[in-house]
């Protein structure tokens, strides 16, 4: 009875460390190329990818019998935002026949350079058989020169009127193996001739960057000024950093839309604004002010609130008042404070803006130049600032009518019995 059990036993124990049968997978990989560098069967090689780049995957496979549903998927592990995968399939492919499958895998411009990855490549069919799996090593590496146009910010935004300023911040990052110095960002719309640009001065490397350096930054406003007969259409903006001495380019392209004819209906003409200078020197650091004379010549008060468009990264902006409240038929006045930034230099166009419940009112283009000879305009000696005097004069004149007239109504009235009056002619 014992030698039964432990027979029974040892077959139970031999019975649990069979493997279990599996179809073979009915596959062969004849050849592997990534990035035009074929791979030895049975070897691991090594290829060289860059950030930022395409890992052109060429697989080559051959049946040794009638397979449906074939899949052929490549994927790359460690990347910790995400998957970096291509599949092509299912398809069927017939006995003997040699099947051909590219494949492309976008490599991002965030993954860890410096560290050895896995390409892996399967040849499956989910159903009936194991995958056949191949892999390669990858040694990701950075561009030695790259920038990247990593945010782009439009104000008032991609849609504009004619003779409407158009200001744009770039944010570029500096994504290369080696420091970038003097990198150009342009901003151009081709079809109206229009292009601005301004400079960065130095990105270091990511690996290089500290308290003091740094390997990204914003551009200061580019300012655009749509031309006054610009057709109403949309237009191809092209915004664009130039790097490593203007031999290499990042850009990207957008769709700006223009109204035509300037819809200055949404202003309010009743609402006069006038600027004592329009252009002012500046020094770097020190505060100028620019005094704006207001007249409401609406029949209801007014609580415009100012803004202002154009002076990011230059210059700090201030109001006094910080909201405007100006009765019917009033004069009232308000003084925009604009400090530039101790490396602001050259000259700056900005918008002043005035602001009723969301919607503007009034717009008025300021300037300012940083640096010595330049001629501050003076508005009130111009046809704008005598338009303002004028219609303030006309003001004033109507308030002194209507109460003339309502006094002439008064004198004219005498009281009749009962209370009543009576007017003589």
């Amino acid at each position: 009875m014992m030698r039964k059990l432990a027979l029974f036993i040892a077959l139970l124990m031999v019975i649990g460390v069979m493997p279990m049968a599996v179809n073979a997978a009915p596959f062969q990989l004849a050849d592997l190329e990534v990035n035009g560098v074929e791979v030895i069967q049975g070897q691991v090689q090594s290829v060289f990818v860059d950030r930022d780049s395409r890992a052109n995957v060429r697989v080559e496979f051959k049946a040794f019998e009638d397979v449906q549903n074939v899949k052929v998927r490549a994927w790359i592990g460690g990347y910790e935002n995400g998957n970096i995968q291509d599949t092509q399939g299912p398809f069927d492919v017939k006995s003997q026949v040699t099947r051909v499958v590219n494949l492309a895998l976008e490599i991002p411009d965030d993954i860890e350079a410096g560290k050895e990855y896995t390409l892996h490549v399967d040849i499956f069919n989910e159903k009936d058989s194991l995958p056949i799996t191949f892999n390669v090593k990858l040694d990701v590496e950075e561009k030695r020169h790259l920038v990247e146009l990593f945010d782009v910010l439009f104000t008032p935004g991609l849609t504009v009127d004619s003779g409407q300023p158009l200001f744009v911040n770039a944010r570029v990052k500096n994504k290369g193996a080696l420091e970038e110095k003097d990198i150009r960002v342009s901003v151009k719309i081709p079809e109206l001739g229009i292009e601005q640009a301004v400079y960065v001065d130095k990105l270091v490397t990511e690996a290089k960057e500290d308290r003091n350096t740094a390997s990204s930054a914003s551009t200061n406003d580019i300012w655009l000024q749509i031309p006054e007969d610009a057709e109403r259409k949309n237009y191809k903006l092209l915004v664009a950093a130039e790097f490593n001495g203007r031999r290499d380019k990042s850009e990207k392209e957008y769709t700006l839309t223009v109204n035509g004819v300037d819809s200055k209906d949404e202003e309010d003409a009743r609402v006069l604004a006038s600027a004592s200078a329009d252009s002012k020197n500046v020094i770097p650091g020190e505060t100028a002010v620019y005094e704006i004379s207001l007249a409401n010549l609406n029949q209801d008060n007014k609580v415009l609130k100012p803004e202002v468009v154009g002076l990011k990264g230059w210059a700090d902006v201030e109001f006094e008042p910080g909201v405007l409240n100006i009765g019917s038929g009033e004069v009232s006045q308000m003084f925009v404070k604009v400090t530039p930034n101790e490396d602001a230099s050259g000259e700056k166009v900005f918008v002043l803006k005035l602001i009723e419940n969301s919607r503007t009112v009034k717009e008025m283009q300021l300037k300012a130049v940083a640096g010595r000879g330049a001629v501050a305009g003076t508005a009130l000696t111009s046809g704008l600032g005598l338009v303002f005097l004028v219609l303030v004069v006309i003001l004033i004149l109507l308030a002194i009518i209507i109460a003339v007239r309502k006094g002439m109504k008064t004198d004219t009235e005498a009281p009749m019995e009962g209370g009543e009056t009576k007017s003589y002619y």
